[in-house]
């Protein structure tokens, strides 16, 4: 599997609710990096966070309770990304789609941000369009940051030998939710993350 079909099931931005914990969630809402490209480091930036880093290949030691999620293809015109301030805390992807050419790929993943949104850990699976068969398994660690609606990624980290994580993705923030998105030669794939709380 490619890199770029690795990642568009990891990045997917999705315009629908998926139902979970809201953003206050333990530890109330943060401040992580705002939409404008500054460093939020806002009040609610998940306190006294356990150590989640592993050595390689292991990576993280981050507890993926994410149900698995089936691929939705969309219809029309991709979502736009609109960016906002990320809270940190644990992300359970909720749902997925794409538009255009998008490979049709479910997930089961869990990312939890640290940091004031500057560190990212991710951990799950890849999953065929209807969400039952693993494609890759894997674990990945990420130092973040953001500039408008995009966030850059370098992978610190991998337990695959190449990393599935792209180096940038769009997104958006609304409450309680963290929407990812991945747009290539006509393709885009989104992932909605719902707010769990903090780790």
């Amino acid at each position: 599997m490619t890199r770029l079909a690795l990642a568009l099931p990891l990045a997917l931005i999705a315009c629908n609710s998926s139902s979970g914990s809201s953003s206050t969630g333990t530890g109330g809402s943060a401040g992580g990096s705002t939409g404008t490209g500054g460093s939020g480091g806002g009040a609610g930036a998940c306190p006294n966070a356990p150590s989640l880093t592993a050595a390689a290949p292991a990576c993280n030691t981050v507890t993926n309770g994410a149900a698995a999620v089936p691929f939705t293809a969309g219809t029309g015109t991709p979502p736009t990304a609109m960016g906002g301030p990320i809270d940190d805390g644990v992300y359970y992807a909720t749902q997925a789609s794409g538009y255009g050419s998008a490979t049709p790929a479910g997930r089961r993943l869990t990312i939890v941000i640290l940091g004031g949104g500057t560190q990212m850990l991710w951990a799950g699976d890849v999953l065929d369009a209807t969400g039952t068969t693993t494609s890759l398994s894997f674990r990945a660690n990420a130092t973040a940051s953001v500039s408008g609606t995009q966030i850059s990624m370098t992978t610190t980290c991998s337990s695959a030998s190449t990393s599935p994580l792209p180096p940038a993705l769009d997104y958006t923030a609304p409450a309680g939710q963290l929407i990812l998105s991945l747009t290539s030669n006509g393709a885009t794939s989104v992932t909605t993350y719902t707010r769990q709380g903090c780790p």
